[in-house]
């Protein structure tokens, strides 16, 4: 199975909502996709991170001191 060999998940939060000509869904169905999301991961057994919103190089940071604090590698 995936959680053998990932067994962690970082899951970003969402950002503003924009509404543009790029996204096919709207800000109730994104946020059900990021809900829907979370809930999968649980269910299948990962150990999901919440990464918040931050500036893009901060979230990298985070994610990086986190995979290396834990030995993700």
């Amino acid at each position: 199975e995936c959680h053998d060999k990932y067994g962690k998940v970082f899951l970003l939060d969402r950002i503003e909502f924009a509404d543009d000509d790029v996204r096919s869904e709207n800000e109730e169905r994104a946020q059900r996709i990021h809900k829907e999301l979370r809930r999968a991961y649980t269910n299948l057994g990962y150990d999901v991170h919440e990464i918040p919103v931050m500036p893009v190089d901060t979230r990298a940071t985070t994610i990086a001191r986190k995979v290396a604090a834990e030995d993700l590698y």
